[in-house]
C-alpha cells in the first residue's frame, strides 16, 4: 500500500510509458501520462503530482527544461526522476541540475519504484536509520567554510548529498563511504552522514597526484547533526540534489 503519492510519467515512447504507467499503478499509485514537458507542466498545474518521472529527449520542450522550471519553482517538490540514455547526460549533471535520481536505460523497475518510495518519505525518517552495511571508507573533510570549501574543490553540499575530493582511495558506484565534514565558520559547522557513490570524475593534481571528485547521496545523517542540517536546507534551499564541482576534470564514471 501507499500513502497516494501522485505521479506523473514524462514519456514520448508510447510503450516504455505504458509500463512505467501500469508498473506503478499496480503498486497502488495515482499515476498520470504527459508526452512532453508542454504537456507535462499543464498536468502539474491540474494533478500537483508528488514526483515526475521524466525522459531527457523529447520535442517542445525535454526532461532538461522541465527540470529546470520545476526546481525555480520549488526545489523540494515535486520530485523529479530523470529516465534517460547515458548520452543524453551524465548522472553528475543529473543531480547538479537538481534532479533527486538519475536512471539510465536499460533500468530496474524495482529500483525506480523503490526511489520513489525513499524520495517521498519525510526527511527526518529518510536520514534517521543507520545502513546495515558498515561503510569500508571512512573520510574527514575540513575547509573554512561552504564557499572556501565549494572554491577549492573540496567538498560542496547538496539537498541530498555531496561532492567531495580524494587521492587516497578509488571508489566504485554503489560504494558506501562514511563522511565527516567540518566548516569553521559556516552557518552548518558540521555533518557526519554515510552515503552510496553516485558518480564519480577523475582528476589530475599538482605534480604526480592522481585522484577522483566523488558525488555521495546520504542515506543516513547523525542525530547530533541531522536538525542543523535541516535547518540548513531550509534556509539555503540548494537547488542540486548532489552537487558537482563547477569545473570537473574528466568524464564522470559510473
Amino acid at each position: 500500500m501507499t500513502d497516494q503519492k501522485r505521479i506523473l510519467v514524462v514519456e514520448d515512447e508510447p510503450d516504455l510509458c505504458e509500463m512505467l504507467f501500469f508498473e506503478f499503478q499496480m503498486k497502488g499509485f495515482p499515476v498520470y501520462q504527459a508526452k512532453n514537458g508542454i504537456d507535462a507542466l499543464e498536468k502539474i498545474e491540474v494533478y500537483k503530482p508528488d514526483v515526475v518521472v521524466t525522459d531527457i529527449r523529447m520535442e517542445e520542450m525535454n526532461g532538461l527544461e522541465l527540470l529546470e522550471r520545476l526546481k525555480k519553482e520549488n526545489v523540494f517538490s515535486p520530485v523529479v526522476i530523470l529516465v534517460s540514455a547515458f548520452s543524453d547526460i551524465n548522472p553528475a549533471e543529473g543531480y547538479r541540475r537538481g534532479a533527486e535520481a538519475v536512471f539510465t536505460k536499460p533500468f530496474s523497475l524495482h529500483a525506480l519504484v523503490e526511489s520513489v518510495y525513499r524520495l517521498t518519505s519525510p526527511l527526518e525518517e529518510r536520514w534517521k536509520n543507520r545502513p546495515a552495511d558498515v561503510p569500508w571508507y571512512r573520510v574527514t573533510i575540513a575547509a573554512a567554510d561552504l564557499e572556501e570549501g565549494r572554491r577549492t574543490r573540496i567538498i560542496d553540499l547538496g539537498r541530498g548529498g555531496m561532492c567531495f575530493q580524494s587521492t587516497e582511495f578509488h571508489l566504485a558506484h554503489g560504494d558506501h563511504v562514511a563522511v565527516c565534514a567540518d566548516w569553521e565558520s559556516s552557518e552548518l559547522s558540521r555533518l557526519e552522514a554515510i552515503g552510496l557513490i553516485r558518480w564519480r570524475a577523475r582528476f589530475e593534481g599538482d605534480g604526480d597526484a592522481q585522484g577522483y571528485f566523488y558525488g555521495v547521496e546520504f542515506e543516513y545523517i547523525s542525530e547530533e547533526t541531522l536538525a542543523p542540517f535541516l535547518a540548513w536546507l531550509q534556509t539555503v534551499q540548494p537547488v542540486p540534489y548532489i552537487p558537482a564541482f563547477e569545473v570537473l576534470e574528466g568524464f564522470p564514471e559510473i
